[in-house]
């Protein structure tokens, strides 16, 4: 284009619900947003979305069009009526320049327009060309977003401070911003190999971490399992569930993901190799024929996320879960992947670990009257008190509301 988008004066010329069209002066400038709201719908895009992955350099796995397929093809398999798909979508002279994944979650008295995947997307972003008209592709999708009548609130949660749509949210005075966290990572571009990063760590930690690992040998600690998508692949998912459930359930934590059927079939699925690559990779330690730390993770062009780690309770007290980090971070930088993300929240455990943070927030806009009273009583007040309260519960009594929780679903 000649001139930006914000230069020509958009206008909004038609809005059916399906379509919004804004025209700036040229032809050749059309802008078209449409909503894609069906698996078949998503995966008739996957030329043009595969094209516009490759075109943004920062694309992440869970924007990608493998990752949002696998999630709405589960929605509509197991017959989940509670997430409607909503992807919107921006071409501009009939290219594919924007993809805002998401979906609406519908809730007796509430409908909340979220990221696609929750909670098995743990970042939110759009995917968009990075140029000058990039905020005004971004703007007039908002506005499509903001016009759906059937929607109370947009909840856009985990959203990265070096996020695409990170600069326009911020921008928006009357949306509401959660409370912030932060994204840990290992950068693993200035090391040659894991001798040079571990040169980085405090003595104590790195004399704690050959204790671990010396333990474990003693014991017939094996080599570092790594498998692709498939079978194996799946057992160890199935093991490190049972590990993550006991884990949960120990600590009395809120929520537990996995009885969750959509985010547990989906993560299967992907884990298993039914559907499209979304770049999974399955590490494992065992002593002899028992794992003993487990972790799924993600890897799309050498930014690897590590989703799920669980750890077997019997072994806990060896340390597992630090051996098996350094051998996958040892893994990682032979192979040249640049990005080691443990994601949020920032625990001590995690610090240890990585040199780079990046802040993360999340963002309310209110679509309805109950979306305002949403937000301003159980968002701002009643969520982060009922958090503090639940940390500072003795350890009997949250174990107690955790089952309490999963009895009554």
């Amino acid at each position: 284009m000649g001139s930006s988008i914000a230069e020509a004066e958009l206008c909004l010329r038609e809005l059916d619900g399906d379509t919004v069209k804004a025209a700036a002066h040229s032809p050749s400038d059309l802008l078209r947003v449409n909503v894609l709201s069906s698996a078949a719908a998503i995966a008739e895009m996957e030329t043009a979305w595969r094209a516009l992955e490759e075109r943004v350099s920062s694309t992440r796995i869970f924007q990608t069009h493998g990752w949002c397929l696998q999630w709405a093809r589960n929605v509509e398999a197991l017959g989940i009526s509670c997430w409607q798909i909503r992807v919107v979508t921006v071409l501009s002279g009939g290219r594919l320049v924007l993809v805002w994944p998401l979906a609406i979650a519908r809730g007796k008295l509430l409908k909340t327009a979220r990221w696609l995947g929750e909670p098995l997307t743990q970042y939110g972003d759009v995917l968009a060309e990075d140029t000058p008209n990039t905020q005004a592709w971004i703007e007039q999708a908002w506005q499509a977003i903001c016009s759906w009548s059937d929607v109370d609130l947009v909840w856009l949660r985990k959203v990265r401070a070096d996020a695409c749509v990170a600069p326009f949210l911020d921008s928006r005075r009357n949306i509401v911003q959660g409370e912030p966290e932060v994204a840990l990572a290992i950068d693993l571009k200035p090391f040659d190999d894991w001798a040079a990063l571990d040169e980085t760590y405090k003595a104590k930690t790195r004399k704690n971490r050959k204790r671990f690992r010396r333990r474990l040998t003693e014991l017939g600690l094996g080599p570092l399992e790594f498998h692709m998508p498939g079978p194996k692949a799946h057992e160890l998912l199935e093991a490190a569930i049972s590990f993550k459930e006991s884990w949960l359930e120990k600590r009395g934590a809120m929520s537990n993901p996995f009885r969750d059927p959509l985010f547990r079939n989906t993560l299967c699925a992907m884990v298993r190799g039914d559907g499209p690559d979304v770049g999974c990779q399955v590490f494992a330690l065992r002593v002899g024929d028992t794992p003993v730390a487990i972790e799924i993770g993600f890897n799309w062009h050498g930014r690897y996320v590590a989703h799920v780690a669980a750890l077997n309770p019997d072994y806990d007290k060896y340390g597992p879960g630090n051996v098996l980090t350094e051998d996958i971070v040892a893994w990682l930088i032979e192979r040249d992947d640049a990005y080691f993300d443990l994601m949020s929240p920032g625990d001590d455990y995690k610090r240890s670990w990585t040199n780079t943070e990046t802040p993360i927030s999340s963002f309310a806009q209110p679509l309805s009257l109950i979306g305002s009273f949403y937000v301003r009583q159980h968002l701002a007040r009643l969520r982060p008190g009922l958090k503090h309260l639940h940390e500072r519960l003795p350890i009997g009594i949250r174990r107690l509301v955790a089952r309490l929780r999963g009895t009554l679903g």
